[in-house]
């Protein structure tokens, strides 16, 4: 059989874009040519492939070809192709005809194929048969002929049946006949049917006498089926063969149409007859199959179209009636929706013709059903309602009534959708007319729920609006009562309103739909009609403002003194706010748009004292009101508008004003200054026309006193817009007199509440004190705003530049991307500098113009506009990214010099501005606000004074101003005599003593606490200017000396002093100084007199990073950042770690002879207090200078994440850099320096204390430089060497030896002083220092985690150490062999503990081994290698390949043990290259996961749930293990002195105790093997003890049988069959070996079946067994419901009524089911699965099912009941009646009755195909109480709170988020993804004493082995052991390692071994490449 054809016809057939082949040498030809060829050798049924070509692949083709609609698009090439492939179909069902069995299946296609009304046939209805076949059968005698009758041929239909016969098709059939008396009828009905469809084609004189026979024994056999045929249990067999009775009569009937008219009755009549007999039958098969045979009857008989084989309509309508066969369908399934979806087409059918007590019986079936029959019931009903006549109709409404009386909310809902439901399916005015009224009455019930009320008035309104029969006078006369009730009372108000208000809204959208192909004028009259009468007629506006007042103080007296609340019931039904205030407000202002309508003053007084200033308002009225008359602005005219605004909006205070308040009065400003012409608009701009608005004050009012911040700033920037911003153009050209005004404006608010607030301290007001400051700080915040919003507009460059502007900010790096090239760079800033600026900067380094730069942060454009904003001031920090475009076209190109001579010759078209149009730039800049603020105003006085007030707010206020305006000049001025003093110093040598001249400096530079941060700023600026010009350098440099020769650096650097700073200055401001200090100091400004740090940058471009790492410290700094990075310190870039160092490198000669003399060694005191404050984090602490340290503690803190803050850290960084460049000057003061107190605890600080990274590192390079360059300035080199490593190493040695930071620096310290430091005559100390080291290896004993491998820390710890051993081994070199003499420890005795120990202990086992399970040396060592993490196992690696360097007998070594334990020839993998084991280990999680075999997720969920159970693994798994350790005493002293026991020493204690135990079991236990009890044993052994990611139970699928049936692992099956399966098998083998049967006393519970008679106090019950509960979902909101139905019972009675054996009479009885006895652990099966009949497919329920995190299962007992039947009298379904709802009765119960959700296993797709996974909750060990989710091998932790159980397991439907903007109203979607099983613990058990161990490795180093069977524990061990060391070998580093070793003695082909460690290095790189390398993946490799 073609199998490739198969494949290619499926992928183009079984699809929805399908495309089938239809030339007979492509797929489906060649298939059906091989088919025949099969058949005609009998093989066609035993080859799998033409078997599934012909069951699935064939009959689908042929259904698309024949029956597609598209069939009519076709050309007639495609038409041909079809008629060959239906002859190949012919001739193929021809040739598998002649053979047993009956071909049913393919006799159906042949049926499709033989059809003349398919759409195929239909189409080539006129062709004409193709060939004469006349000369093939003799005239007369061919099988099949045109019929006479009919114009249409139908050739190509008769030539496929002359095909048939002449293939001997028919003879084929008549032989069936002839040689089979006993034909099943699904057998007689596939080989009728093909002749029945063709039957007028058919040649009467040939066909006849071979089918009379047929029909008339079909006839016969029909009539001869039983009553005991129908009512046996039907079966699959039985099942089918009534499906195919009614198939087969319908066929005879199309036969007998054509050959034996006088039987079409007969045949008729004997179709009804055995559908009557079907639907009689007790199996809901045979119904349901009756019900759909009847309901296709109905559709035949009612079509348009004809049907050949139809029953009259008459006839069918008689029998119905004359049967009652709708009352015997309504006696079958009616909870099934299905079942009665095929009763609403009896009924429709019937119509009138149901009598009155078919309707009453028809009523009474709901009686105490569920909620699902329920809806069924009213579903038929409202379906026949369509044609009641008026008495049925009645009669209806009277059962309606009954029914309303005495049941509860809950049926009431459903009523009331069946009333509303037959409404809108009225075709008739008296029906929906009387269904109007009955909805309108029942509203109106006094004691009706609201919700009721509700939902009865939709479903009036619905059909009102939507119904066939609505007329518009019942519209209008319901629009009538509706205004009566407003009137009458206000009990219905609220109702009567909301309707009212729908009502007119339908009306007038009707009318919008009725009138629209009429003219436009008509349509506005006739839709106006309706509200013209309503406000003619009955004042609609008042009525309902008089109603609001009215209901207003209703509710102010409903709520009495508590006051009035949004949720003030005000009538016990309604709530004000959402009820009585919304529905009057919102119809009002429906009313008003619609009627074109103004609202008068009086009316709209009414409403403003009602809601407003009314004495009983809350705060919802007020929202409510402005909001109102916010959206209803264009309902008042401009005159009311006027009126309500001056009367009332301003007379509000602020506190009334809340954020919609101000929205109505912004409204409301406009609108009114608008008509008074002081506002202009022009498009969407308002202009200002006059200064003088109506209003303003209250905007001031509002900014400076609304206790709502976002309210202010709404005013503040209205305040600036009206002031300035939105000004008419004319009243913009005296800007100055308006800046002037305002600033006057403020200054007066700020002077008034500057008094003020002096008086309300006077009399210390605490409120008022508030409520001043925060009227000064918002008028700061107003001044800082309008500055900030006129200013940006003024683009051109500054020259009399803002404070902020004219100084040095702290250091930004700013990385860049070229967008272009996606080249990066980085561009050095400051915060104070421009986006201009940097825009030139990037423009120089891509030489391009400046104005072809686009500059975007964060996806933002900054436009040239934003040129003069400072980068702090757009929020830009360190690090910032920006994204680079050139708007021309090419890489940019040209010099750096033409694009600055460019940029600049530009700048002037850059940088416009309106400022610039018509007037001078300079004289546009003088008129800036923040200019004239500062020149003109001066209210620098004022500002300080404020500051002054110690209020961190108004200081933060002041400071953010005075960076926004010029500097003070006063400031500037004073140190301008700084200037003067040091040239007065330079001129008078008699004055050049600094102390002359230092108390005068100091009183310039010292201020009040106010002004001390602007001083320093001030001199920032004349020190660093930001201006880039010759002129400014000149100045700079020249103010720098004057200000050194005037004590300048004393007085910078005097300000670390403790008490420099006034205490009461803030933190904020202090360290703002202290940078600004340091910075002047510290980067050539003071001491080299270099002004600006754009040479230095000049200098860094030139040389590059290469030049910054020529120092060997900064390339260890860098290569060891790997190193660094594990400590978790977080890192920067090697460019911005080296920059701040690189500033302060100083070249001695660069100095200024006055910074020489001015360094002295109380400075490097100054410093050094500075910069240990700030490097440990304590720079708000002081510091005492004690010799003390606390050493354990300080990197106690440092180890727990004590954080030192950014600015500390730069302060720090500036403060070391400038005390070494201060040592470098005066290193002759160094010795003076070093016996200052404490100076080796504070460079231990710095160095490994700092919890900085940057600061250690900064420390690290900053020291090394002291230490090289000190060395060239004196001749006492070794000296400081000796005094430097006295410093840093001895206390490390004895303090921070577990320290990692230790190992980073001391290495560093080693690397760099090779050949320096150490020589010959030190190698001792190396060798002693390694020894130590290698000792220290040999004693470690590391800590274990929870899975036994070796902590986080202690792996740090060990890396560290190897690390130091590399280095100290990388200084050996040549004296390597000296080393060796000297440590008296060769290279190999250190090899051999890192491979057995370090690394590779699983693999060392196994090779000692050879036979892992005999060996009894490996149950007593563990196998865990100390080194398990990366960076351990990284460095003991790369010490082997340090040992291997240059040394053959080491590599020698290291290569015979790696070749030796990975890489021999494995015969399993000889013919394996694409091997990789499992390397995963468990997840973090600590579970095990299952490995999916294709469809088993089913099994992994079920495992799972049952592995997490307390207890039940260990149970399993003592089964078959306490036999090895039952009366053994010694076995417990074992367990007790190892970790892990020998499997061999066991056997050998116990082998005469096991033989016995062994012979005592049953002979099932001889083959383990085949034994699933043992397989899960196994199962639950690897979860417990495995190390691997998940576990794959191969052996379990193969054993395991569902009820005697074998397993296909990629089939899928149901998980609730399974696990009912597999405890049933668990529990009986347990039961055959004499065990306790663990299963059924963890699950097991019990029902109880009762009968209780009403009439006697007789009561019968019977138990019966369950393991789980199994509850319908559908029209089941929630868990209790479904658990309510499923106890609710049914009443026996009448004809069905329960015969009472004691009292030998039929009595009315209630037949429930509750529950006896409760498990353990509660299973509920939620049944999510059914049958769709109609279909004949599976479906699956996704209907949404909440269920409690708590169950109470008291109310479901046999005592709950009870106890419910006691305090109530019991219902006619056995329920209280004194329960609402439905739901489940809640009482105090007892606590056992309680039970927690443990477990819930997920359903994830539809009932064909799916996934199964589990959310189960951990109740072991240290990770109790979370939850954690199980897919198959992935185990991961799950946050399963209230909204994700909602959105994981109970299903239902839900809304995707909008990813469409343009489509924001998705669609609602099914979850398809739901709960399917839920476990439920009973609380009490988990609170037990006694828990089984954690499913861990690491519990078992705790408590000892787990029994299980000794042969599982080793096979987990085995595996475990494997597992290991290919984790260890199957990996990247590994592979690395193998690699570095093989080619590491490549190039010292001079070294006089070379040809041994060639050799050597051969050979273990063959052996890997070839042995383990070449047979990975390539994902590996």
């Amino acid at each position: 059989f073609p199998t490739t054809n198969l494949y290619e016809l499926e992928s183009r057939v079984l699809t929805d874009q399908w495309s089938i082949p239809y030339k007979r040498e492509e797929s489906l030809g060649k298939c059906l040519l091989a088919s025949t060829y099969l058949a005609r050798l009998g093989l066609c049924e035993s080859d799998e492939n033409c078997k599934r070509f012909m069951d699935r692949c064939m009959p689908e083709a042929f259904k698309k070809l024949l029956t597609s609609s598209a069939v009519h698009k076709w050309g007639t090439e495609i038409h041909e192709g079809i008629y060959n492939m239906l002859m190949l179909l012919i001739e193929l069902v021809a040739e598998r005809i002649k053979q047993d069995p009956i071909p049913i299946g393919l006799l159906g296609v042949l049926t499709m194929a033989f059809n003349p009304d398919n759409e195929y046939h239909f189409k080539n209805r006129m062709k004409v048969s193709q060939r004469n076949w006349a000369e093939v059968f003799g005239e007369g005698n061919t099988f099949a002929i045109s019929p006479e009758r009919r114009k249409e041929p139908h050739g190509w239909v008769v030539d496929l049946v002359n095909k048939f016969g002449e293939l001997g098709g028919f003879a084929a059939i008549q032989d069936f006949f002839l040689r089979s008396n006993h034909l099943s009828g699904q057998a007689v009905s596939a080989l009728v049917q093909p002749l029945g469809v063709c039957a007028e084609y058919l040649n009467s004189s040939v066909v006849q006498p071979m089918l009379d026979p047929v029909i008339l024994t079909t006839i016969q056999d029909v009539r001869s089926v039983e009553e005991k045929d129908l009512k046996d249990k039907v079966n699959a067999v039985s099942s089918q063969r009534l499906v195919s009775i009614p198939e087969l009569l319908s066929a005879i009937k199309l036969l007998c149409m054509q050959f034996q008219p006088d039987l079409v009755t007969v045949v008729d009549d004997l179709r009804l007859d055995i559908l009557l007999r079907m639907l009689k039958s007790p199996h809901f098969s045979a119904k349901m199959n009756s019900l759909k045979e009847v309901t296709k009857l109905i559709e035949d008989s009612t079509l348009s179209k004809s049907v050949k084989n139809a029953i009259d309509t008459d006839r069918l309508l008689d029998w119905l009636v004359e049967n009652s066969v709708l009352s015997i369908a309504l006696e079958g399934n009616i909870d099934q929706a299905q079942y009665c979806d095929r009763i609403k087409g009896i009924i429709e059918l019937l119509g009138s013709k149901l009598s009155l007590d078919e309707l009453t019986k028809i009523w009474k079936i709901q009686s105490g059903q569920s909620s699902t029959v329920i809806e069924n019931i009213h579903s038929i009903i409202a379906a026949a309602a369509v044609k009641f006549n008026s008495d049925q109709l009645n009669h209806l409404f009277v059962l309606i009534q009954k029914s309303w009386e005495i049941e509860s909310d809950r049926v009431r809902q459903k009523l009331l959708s069946l009333i509303g439901r037959i409404g809108r399916e009225a075709r008739f005015e008296t029906t929906s007319g009387k269904v109007l009224d009955v909805l309108w009455e029942l509203a109106h019930l006094p004691t009706l729920p609201s919700s009721l009320i509700q939902q009865a008035l939709e479903e009036h309104l619905t059909i009102l609006s939507d119904a066939y029969a609505v007329k518009e006078t019942i519209k209008k006369s319901y629009i009538v009562k509706c205004i009566e009730d407003i009137k009458r009372s206000f009990v219905w108000v609220v109702p009567a309103l909301r309707q009212l208000h729908e009502i007119t809204r339908s009306f007038i959208k009707q009318t919008y739909q009725n009138v629209i192909h009429l003219e436009e004028r008509s349509g506005k009259v006739y839709r106006k009609s309706i509200i013209q009468d309503l406000k003619k007629n009955f004042e609609i506006v008042k009525l309902v403002t008089g109603s609001l007042i009215a209901c207003h103080r209703l509710a102010a007296a409903v709520a009495g003194p508590g006051g009035l609340t949004g949720s003030t019931l005000v009538d016990g039904r309604y709530t004000y706010r959402e009820q009585y205030l919304e529905a009057h407000l919102k119809f009002l202002a429906f009313f008003l748009q619609e009627a074109t309508l103004y609202l008068g003053w009086n009316r709209a007084k009414e409403i403003w004292e009602c809601l407003v200033t009314g004495q009983d308002v809350c705060e919802l009225d007020r929202e409510m009101c402005f909001e109102w008359f916010t959206k209803g602005q264009h309902d008042l005219e401009s005159d009311v508008q006027q009126q309500l605004f001056k009367e009332k909006i301003l007379k509000l205070e602020s506190y009334e004003i809340t954020m919609n308040g101000f929205n109505l009065f912004k409204t409301f400003f406009e609108n009114v200054n608008l008509c008074d012409h002081r506002l202009k608009r022009q498009g969407a701009q308002l202009y200002v026309e006059k200064l003088e608005l109506i209003g303003m004050d209250f905007i001031w009012k509002i900014a400076m006193e609304s206790p709502d911040e976002e309210i202010a700033n709404e005013a503040i920037q209205l305040i600036i817009s009206y002031s300035y911003i939105n000004l008419n153009p004319r009243l913009k050209k005296d800007s100055v007199s308006l800046h002037k005004k305002f600033i006057a404006d403020c200054y007066t608010r700020l002077e008034v509440s500057k008094t003020e607030l002096c008086i309300i301290d006077a009399i210390k007001d605490g409120f008022c004190l508030s409520t001043k400051l925060v009227i000064i700080e918002r008028l700061l915040l107003l001044a800082e705003r309008y500055v900030i919003t006129i200013e940006d507009f003024y683009s051109v460059p500054r020259t009399i530049l803002p404070h902020g502007a004219s100084f040095h900010g702290h250091l930004l790096t700013l990385n860049v991307t070229y967008e272009s090239t996606k080249d990066t760079f980085t561009v050095e800033a400051h915060s104070n500098e421009t986006i201009g600026s940097v825009r030139w900067k990037i423009a120089k380094q891509l030489c391009s113009p400046v104005d072809n730069i686009q500059i975007f942060t964060n996806d933002s454009l900054l436009t040239v506009n934003k040129d003069q904003k400072l980068l702090h001031q757009l929020g830009f920090s360190d690090e910032q990214v920006l994204t680079v475009k050139t708007s021309g076209s090419g890489t940019p190109s040209g010099s750096s010099a033409d694009s600055s001579t460019s940029s600049s010759s530009s700048s002037s078209g850059v940088f416009s501005s309106s400022y610039a149009m018509e007037q001078n730039p300079s004289i546009c800049e003088k008129s800036l606000p923040g200019v004239v603020m500062a020149l003109v105003c001066n209210v620098f006085d004022m500002l300080y004074q404020l500051a002054n007030l110690e209020e961190p707010r108004i200081t933060l206020r002041v400071r953010k101003l005075l960076l926004l305006i010029p500097t003070d000049p006063a400031i500037q001025e004073a140190l301008d005599q700084l200037d003067s003093l040091g040239r007065k110093s330079s001129k008078s040598p008699s004055l050049s003593s600094k102390q002359q001249h230092q108390p005068s400096a100091s009183s310039i530079l010292y201020y009040t606490s106010s002004r001390t941060y602007i001083v320093y700023h001030v001199l920032s600026s004349k020190l660093m200017p930001t201006a880039d010009d010759d002129m400014a350098r000149s100045c700079a440099k020249s103010f720098c000396e004057n200000f050194l020769k005037a004590g300048g650096l004393s007085l910078v650097v005097n300000v670390m002093q403790r008490d420099s700073i006034p205490s009461e200055v803030d933190y904020e401001t202090r360290q703002g100084v202290y940078s600004i200090c340091l910075q002047l100091a510290s980067l050539r400004f003071l001491l080299v007199g270099q002004t600006m740090p754009t040479l230095l940058d000049e200098d860094l471009t030139k040389d590059g990073i290469e030049a910054l790492s020529s120092r060997p410290f900064r390339n260890v700094s860098r290569q060891t950042s790997r190193q660094m990075s594990l400590c978790g310190t977080p890192e920067k870039s090697s460019y911005r770690q080296l920059s701040v160092s690189d500033r302060s490198s100083i070249r001695v000669e660069e100095i200024i002879p006055a910074a020489r003399v001015a360094i002295q060694v109380r400075i490097f005191k100054l410093l050094f207090r500075r910069l240990w404050l700030g490097g440990m984090g304590t720079a708000q602490q002081s510091l005492c200078f004690q010799s003390k340290r606390e050493t354990l503690k300080t990197f106690e803190q440092c180890g727990n994440g004590q954080s030192v803050s950014t600015k500390d850290s730069l302060i720090a960084g500036e403060a070391l850099s400038l005390l070494v460049t201060c040592l470098q000057l005066r290193s002759q003061q160094l010795a003076s320096f070093y016996n200052l107190p404490c100076v080796a605890d504070f460079i231990i600080d710095i160095l490994l204390g700092s919890p900085s990274a940057e600061i250690r590192r900064v420390a690290c390079d900053q020291l090394y430089t002291l230490k090289t360059s000190c060395c060239t300035y004196s001749s006492s080199k070794l000296w400081i060497l000796g005094s430097l490593y006295t410093l840093i190493i001895s206390p490390c040695l004895s303090l921070f030896y577990e320290n990692i930071f230790y190992f980073e620096i001391f290495s560093h310290f080693l690397i760099t002083e090779t050949g320096s430091y150490f020589n010959y005559t030190n190698t001792e100390l190396l060798a002693t220092m390694l020894e130590d080291e290698i000792t220290w290896l040999d004693n470690f004993e590391p800590n274990r985690t929870a899975d036994c491998e070796t902590s986080e820390a202690d792996n740090i710890l060990l890396a560290g150490h190897l690390r130091l051993i590399k280095t100290l081994l990388s200084l050996c070199g040549a004296e390597k062999e000296m080393l060796g003499i000297l440590c008296s420890i060769p290279g190999s005795s250190l090899i051999k503990p890192l491979l057995d120990d370090f690394l590779f202990r699983a693999s060392r086992i196994i090779l000692n081994s050879h036979s892992p399970a005999g060996s009894a040396a490996i149950s007593q060592q563990d196998f865990h290698p100390k080194c398990s993490a990366v960076n351990s196992r990284l460095a003991a690696y790369e010490v082997l390949v340090m040992l291997a360097d240059s040394s053959p007998s080491n590599l020698q070594i290291i290569t015979k043990e790696l070749l030796s334990m990975h890489h021999q020839p494995d015969p399993a993998l000889t013919k394996e290259f694409d091997y990789l084991p499992p390397v995963d280990s468990r997840s973090s999680s600590g579970f095990v996961g299952l490995r999916n075999g294709g469809a088993t997720c089913y099994m992994n969920a079920v495992f799972q749930q049952l592995y997490m159970q307390p207890g039940l693994p260990e149970k399993c798994a003592v089964v078959h293990a306490t036999y090895v350790t039952d009366g053994l005493d010694v076995i417990p002293k074992l367990f007790s002195n190892s970790h892990f026991f020998s499997i061999l020493e066991i056997f050998k204690l116990c082998h005469q105790h096991f033989i016995m135990s062994l012979l005592s079991v049953d002979d099932d236990t001889d083959n383990p093997d085949d034994s699933v009890f043992y397989q899960v044993q196994s199962l639950f052994g690897h979860l417990m003890e495995s190390k691997l990611q998940y576990y794959v139970p191969e052996n379990f699928w193969k054993i395991f049988k569902m009820w005697n049936k074998e397993l296909y692992v990629r089939e899928q099956q149901d998980a609730y069959e399974f696990f009912t399966s597999l405890i049933d098998q668990m529990d009986e083998y347990l039961k055959k070996m004499g065990r306790d049967q663990i299963f059924k006393s963890t699950f097991q519970g019990i029902y109880s079946d009762q009968k209780i008679c009403k009439d006697c106090p007789h009561r019968y019950e019977r138990e019966e067994a369950f393991m789980a509960l199994n509850l319908g979902v559908t029209s089941c909101q929630s868990l209790e419901i479904s658990l309510d139905q499923f106890v609710r019972g049914e009443v026996l009675e009448g004809s069905n009524a329960y015969y009472c054996e004691k009292c030998k009479e039929k009595r009315i009885t209630v037949k429930r089911t509750c529950i006896k006895s409760l498990p353990s652990v509660l299973v509920i099966h939620l049944m999510r699965f059914g049958f769709d009949w109609e279909s004949g497919r599976s479906i699956k329920y996704d209907e949404q099912i909440r269920f409690p995190w708590m169950l109470n299962m008291e109310p479901y007992t046999v005592s709950g009941m009870a106890r419910q039947d006691s305090s109530s009298e019991v219902g006619e379904n056995g329920r209280s009646m004194d329960q609402g709802g439905g739901g489940s009765p809640r009482k105090k119960v007892a606590l056992t009755e309680n039970y927690e959700l443990v477990g819930v296993i997920v359903h994830s797709g539809q009932a064909h195909a799916g996934h199964y996974y589990s959310f189960i909750k951990d109740r072991r060990g240290c990770g109790k109480g979370k939850w954690y989710k199980f897919n198959d091998t992935v185990i991961e932790e799950f946050d399963l709170n209230d909204e994700t159980l909602e959105y994981e397991c109970f299903g239902g439907e839900y809304r995707p988020k909008v990813y469409d903007q343009t489509n924001p109203y998705t669609d609602v979607r099914r979850r398809y993804w739901n709960a399917y099983m839920l476990f439920y613990q009973r609380v009490s058990d988990q609170n037990s004493p006694v828990l089984p161990k954690k499913s861990r490795v690491s519990v078992v180093r705790q408590e000892g082995p787990v029994k299980m069977p000794a042969r599982i524990y080793q096979m987990v061990r085995d595996e475990n052991l494997k597992f290991m060391k290919n984790r260890d070998v199957y990996s990247s580093d590994y592979f690395s390692f193998v690699l570095s070793l093989a080619s590491l003695n490549a190039t010292k082909l001079k070294h006089p071994y070379y040809p041994c460690m060639a050799k050597a290095s051969l050979q273990l790189a063959i052996q890997f490449l070839f042995q383990t390398y070449l047979r990975t993946k390539k994902k590996l490799r």
